[in-house]
């Protein structure tokens, strides 16, 4: 063989293994970049989540307050009024941070609460719009446990959701099936 191909086979040789080297740098400094982003993004939606079943938690009672007639009702309906504006904030931050079918189940829940309230303050049964902000909120609790992974960590979860697909499947469950299934009602 002649030494100017030789030379040149082994240059060509030397130029690709530089050439997947490099693209093999390329490629994990960009999946180290993305993890801690991931981690981030899971810190921040686990964060919010804590947030929202907290202030979802503070609305019920005081819808339970409200509902009836007694001497707390006045201070609970001012301190509902709190927990609607602090649930529109966390609904803003959800639109950034949760999956859009999660989000929506969210705001669903915030309107549902909304007409609680609204309709308490026009002297119209809201007993309604409890039980959609109550089967919103039961189903967002159900899409988050979802996403945050907390299902696989119980074999009985599992079995319990082997036959759907996690969030698609409980984004199409109707609040009034999740509510029937609570009360052992399903229809």
């Amino acid at each position: 063989m002649n030494v100017d191909l030789r030379s040149l086979i082994f240059g060509i040789a030397g130029l690709l293994s530089t050439v997947v080297v490099s693209g093999l740098g390329l490629y994990f400094t960009a999946r180290a970049r993305v993890a801690p982003m991931r981690e981030l993004l899971y810190s921040k939606q686990l964060d919010l989540a804590q947030r929202l079943f907290r202030s979802f938690g503070r609305a019920r009672v005081f819808a339970v307050l409200i509902s009836a007639d007694n001497e707390y009702r006045d201070q609970a309906r001012e301190d509902m009024g709190v927990v609607v504006k602090c649930l529109s904030i966390l609904t803003d931050e959800a639109g950034a941070l949760l999956p859009t079918e999660l989000y929506v189940v969210v705001k669903h829940a915030t309107d549902a609460l909304s007409s609680f309230v609204q309709n308490c303050d026009e002297g119209r049964n809201p007993n309604n719009a409890l039980d959609q902000f109550r089967g919103q909120e039961v189903k967002a609790v159900l899409m988050v446990r979802a996403l945050l992974g907390v299902d696989q960590l119980s074999n009985e979860s599992i079995r319990l959701f082997s036959e759907r697909d996690d969030l698609s499947g409980l984004a199409e469950t109707s609040p009034e099936e999740i509510l029937a299934r609570a009360r052992g009602t399903e229809d």
